[in-house]
C-alpha cells in the first residue's frame, strides 16, 4: 500500500474577507504554493459572513520523539503549516483559534461558544487506510465540540503531489469518495475535495471533487461516483478554469427521491390516512399540504412512515424516529420548545396555534323565569319602591282636603295599594279622584303604567321565542369559582409546570388527567359538567364536527387564551433538509398560502364559523331563511306556573274559609267574639234579582240582651 501525506482543511464559512492573493514562500515547492493560493482563493472567493476560524492539528510538528516515515515529509508537514498558519492570518481579520491533542478538551468546557465559521483539520503523512481511520476520528472529535456546524462549507485537500505516479488512481479515488460519504454521514453536504490532477499532460495541477446526493440515477448514498466541479490551473496565472461556485445548492432539487415523513392523525393539521393496507399516505391537512407544496418545489416524493404506538406518546414516537434517523422530518403541530433545543433542529413556523381552554355551552334559563328575568334585579327593585312610594302619595293625597270626601280606594290604605297595583297590570279604577292635585298625579301615574307595562310587554315575546341563557363559563378565573370540573391530555401539563402562580399551581392539584382527548370530550358533550384545555384549532374542529349535533357545538373556547404556539416541523441534530426546507416555508408563508389552506379546510370540513357568529340577531332577522317561532306550551309554563300558584292561593283561602265558618259554628265561638252571631241578625235575601243583607232587629236586640247579661 502506497503512503500518502494528506491535508485536511473543513472550513466552516460565514464572514466577508478582503480578497488577495498569498506570496509563495521561498522555502515551498511550486506545488505547496499553488495548494495554499488554492486554499487562499477559496475561503476569499467562496465565502460570505465569517467571523471566527478554527484549526485543528491532530499530529504535533514539535514531537520529535514520534516516528515517521521520512524527514523530508515531516518537513514539509511542518513547513507547510507554519506557512498555512501564517497565510491564514494575512487572509483573515477575525480570531483564531487553533486546537490539537494538547488543547481538545479545553473546548469542551464552552457553553456558549459560537459556532467557528472554519475548522482546518490538518493531517501527517499516513497510510491510505490509516488517513482515513485518522480523518474519521478527527471528524468525531470536532462534532463533539461546541464549533462544530455540519452545514458550513467543508474543504478536504491531499497535500502530496506525488499520488498519481505511483500507480493509486484507484485508491485515490476511493479515499476521495471514502472522505465524501463520512462527511455525508456526519450531515456535511457543502463538501468539496481538491486533489491532484491525474493527468499530467494537462496544465493544470488541482481538481475539486464533489458528491450530489439527489440525482437522476441516485438518491442518498453510498458515494459511487464523484464530479469534478473546477480545475485549478498553473499557467501564468494560478487561477480557477472556470470560477464557478464551488458549493453549488445540492438540496434544490431532490430529482424525485424519497423524504421520509413521520406524522400521525390530528385533525386539522392531518387527517386520518387513507384506508390503504399496505401504503400508509395522508391526503389531507393544514400540514399535509404544507408539505406537499415543499414536495412540489424541491421536487421529492413524501413517503410516510405507518403511525406509531408509543406507549406514553405519540409525539414522543415521532422523536425517536426522527432522532434516530427513521425519517427525515417529524410534524404534527409540533412547536419549539425550550427542551427541544440542541436535541432536535426546527425550522421556521408556518402555522400559529393556541392553547386555550373550552367549557359547555351556556344553558338556556328555564323557561319559568321568563316573566322575572325580563328585568334585571336592579329595575324590579326599583318598580317595586316606586309602587310603594305612589301608592302612598296616592293615600296622603286623599287625605289633603277633609271637605271634599274621596272614595274608599282613595282614602283606605290597603285598597289605595291594591288599586295602584292594579293600574300597574292595567286594569280600569272603579272611582276616578276628585280634587285637581289627586287626578294629576293619576295622569302622571298612569303614563308611567303604560311604559312599564308596554316595556315588559314587548320584552316578553322576545324572551318567549328567543329565550335567554345562564352566565357561561369563559374565564379561567370563573371556572375555578363555578366549581366545574376540568382537566386535560398529559401532553399539556408542560404548559402548566413551567410557571409557578398561585393560579397554575391551583390547576395542577385539582385537574383530572384526560386517558384519551375523545373520553373527556364526551364527557363534554353528554353531561356538560367539564372544561378541558388543548389545541383550539384541534378542538374547535371537533366542536364544529363530531360533537355538533342539529350543527350546534357542544363546547365553546373560553374568551381568554393559555398561551400560543408556532407551529414547525423538525429535524435531527444537524440535517442536512432544514435550510432547504426553511426556504421553501419562507415563501409559502409570506404569500398567504397557509392562511388560505386554513380557510380552505375550515369551509370545507367546518363551515363558514365566523360569518355566522357575526351575523347575531340580524342574522336571524331574516324571515326568508328562520321560519316563525309557534309558541307552546313549553314556552308558556311561566303563565300556566302562576295560574297554578294563584289557583292554589285561591284554594288555600277557600279552604280556610271553610275552616273558619265551621268553627264560628261551634259552642265555643260565642264567647271568643261576642258580636260573632251578627249573621243570625243579618241575613241573605233574594230582592227583585238582586241579592241582599236582610237585618233583623229583633235578633239584634237578642244578641244584645246576652252581651248584657
Amino acid at each position: 500500500m502506497a503512503t500518502v501525506t494528506i491535508l485536511c482543511l473543513l472550513l466552516v464559512v460565514n464572514n466577508h474577507m478582503e480578497a488577495r492573493f498569498l506570496s509563495a514562500d521561498t522555502g515551498l515547492t511550486e506545488y505547496e504554493s499553488h495548494l495554499v493560493r488554492c486554499f487562499g482563493n477559496i475561503i476569499t472567493t467562496h465565502s460570505a459572513g465569517q467571523h471566527s476560524l478554527l484549526v485543528s492539528i491532530p499530529d504535533v510538528c514539535a514531537d520529535k520523539s514520534k516516528p515517521r516515515n521520512s524527514a523530508q515529509n515531516s518537513r514539509k508537514y511542518c513547513e507547510v503549516l507554519g506557512f498555512l498558519l501564517g497565510s491564514i492570518h494575512g487572509y483573515t481579520k477575525y480570531p483564531l483559534l487553533v486546537a490539537g491533542p494538547m488543547f481538545n478538551g479545553t473546548f469542551k468546557n464552552i457553553s456558549s461558544a459560537g459556532r467557528a465559521d472554519y475548522v482546518n483539520v490538518i493531517l501527517g503523512e499516513v497510510e491510505d487506510e490509516l488517513g482515513f481511520s485518522a480523518f474519521k476520528s478527527q471528524l468525531a472529535i470536532l462534532s463533539g465540540l461546541p464549533f462544530w456546524n455540519t452545514r458550513g462549507r467543508f474543504v478536504v485537500m491531499f497535500l502530496d503531489r506525488n499520488l498519481s505516479t505511483v500507480n493509486t488512481v484507484p485508491e485515490e479515488h476511493t479515499l476521495i469518495r471514502s472522505i465524501l460519504g463520512e462527511l455525508w454521514e456526519n450531515d456535511v453536504v457543502n463538501a468539496i475535495v481538491v486533489a491532484p490532477n491525474l493527468h499530467r499532460n494537462k496544465p493544470t495541477t488541482l481538481d475539486v471533487h464533489t458528491w450530489f446526493p439527489f440525482a437522476e440515477d441516485h438518491c442518498r448514498g453510498p458515494v459511487n461516483r464523484t464530479v469534478i466541479l473546477d480545475r485549478w490551473i498553473t499557467e501564468s496565472e494560478s487561477r480557477f478554469d472556470k470560477s464557478i461556485d464551488l458549493f453549488p445548492d445540492k438540496l434544490s432539487n431532490f430529482h424525485g427521491c424519497a423524504v421520509s415523513a413521520s406524522t400521525f392523525a390530528y385533525v386539522p393539521f392531518v387527517f386520518p390516512m387513507r384506508e390503504d393496507a399496505n401504503i400508509t399516505h395522508y391526503t389531507e391537512g393544514l400540514e399535509i399540504r404544507v408539505l406537499h407544496m415543499i414536495a412540489i418545489a424541491l421536487n421529492f416524493t413524501e413517503k410516510f412512515l405507518p403511525e406509531n404506538e408509543h406507549n406514553v406518546s405519540k409525539w414522543w414516537g415521532m422523536y425517536e424516529e426522527v432522532s434516530n434517523k427513521k425519517a427525515d422530518v417529524g410534524f404534527t403541530a409540533t412547536p419549539q420548545t425550550v427542551r427541544s433545543i440542541g436535541n432536535r433542529d426546527h425550522s421556521v413556523w408556518y402555522l400559529k396555534e393556541t392553547i386555550r381552554w373550552f367549557g359547555p355551552r351556556a344553558k338556556p334559563s328555564a323557561h319559568w323565569k321568563s316573566l322575572i328575568i325580563i328585568f334585571t334585579p336592579l329595575m324590579w327593585l326599583l318598580v317595586l319602591i316606586i309602587y310603594f312610594i305612589c301608592s302612598l302619595i296616592f293615600w296622603l293625597l286623599a287625605q289633603v282636603n277633609s271637605a271634599v270626601k274621596e272614595h274608599v280606594t282613595y282614602t283606605d290604605a290597603l285598597m289605595c295599594f291594591l288599586q295602584t297595583f292594579s293600574m300597574i297590570l292595567g286594569e280600569a279604577v272603579c272611582v276616578r279622584p276628585h280634587t285637581w292635585y289627586l287626578r294629576l298625579f293619576f295622569i302622571i301615574w298612569v303614563f308611567y303604567c303604560l311604559l312599564i307595562n308596554t316595556s315588559y310587554q314587548s320584552s316578553l315575546i322576545s324572551v318567549l321565542t328567543d329565550p335567554r341563557y345562564d352566565p357561561i363559563v369563559d374565564t379561567v378565573q370563573k371556572l375555578l369559582n363555578s366549581g366545574m370540573n376540568y382537566g386535560f391530555v398529559w401532553r399539556f401539563h408542560y404548559w402548566y409546570t413551567r410557571t409557578n402562580d398561585s393560579l397554575s399551581k391551583t390547576i395542577l392539584n385539582n385537574f383530572i388527567p384526560c386517558p384519551k382527548l375523545d373520553v373527556c370530550l364526551r364527557r363534554i358533550a353528554s353531561k356538560q359538567d367539564f372544561a378541558i384545555c388543548g389545541g383550539e384549532s384541534h378542538l374547535l374542529y371537533f366542536s364544529q364536527t363530531k360533537y355538533s349535533p342539529l350543527g350546534i357545538p357542544s363546547f365553546l373556547p373560553f374568551s381568554e387564551e393559555v398561551t400560543s404556539i408556532l407551529v414547525t416541523m423538525f429535524f435531527h441534530r444537524g440535517s442536512v433538509f432544514l435550510e432547504s426546507f426553511d426556504r421553501v416555508i419562507y415563501r409559502v408563508v409570506e404569500s398567504g398560502i397557509t392562511q388560505k389552506f386554513w380557510t380552505d379546510i375550515r369551509l370545507r370540513y367546518v363551515g363558514n364559523v365566523d360569518e355566522d357568529a357575526d351575523k347575531g340577531d340580524e342574522g336571524k332577522a331574516d324571515g326568508d331563511d328562520d321560519p316563525a317561532v309557534v309558541l307552546s306550551v313549553q314556552h308558556l309554563q311561566s303563565a300556566f306556573i302562576l295560574l297554578l300558584l294563584g289557583l292554589a292561593c285561591s284554594l288555600s283561602v277557600f279552604i280556610t274559609e271553610l275552616f273558619y265558618f265551621s268553627f264560628r259554628k261551634s259552642r265555643f265561638f260565642p264567647r271568643l267574639k261576642p258580636f260573632a252571631n251578627e249573621r243570625k241578625a243579618r241575613t241573605l235575601v233574594k230582592y227583585k234579582r238582586h241579592m241582599i243583607h236582610k237585618t233583623y232587629v229583633s235578633r239584634v236586640k237578642k244578641c244584645n240582651a246576652i252581651l248584657v247579661k
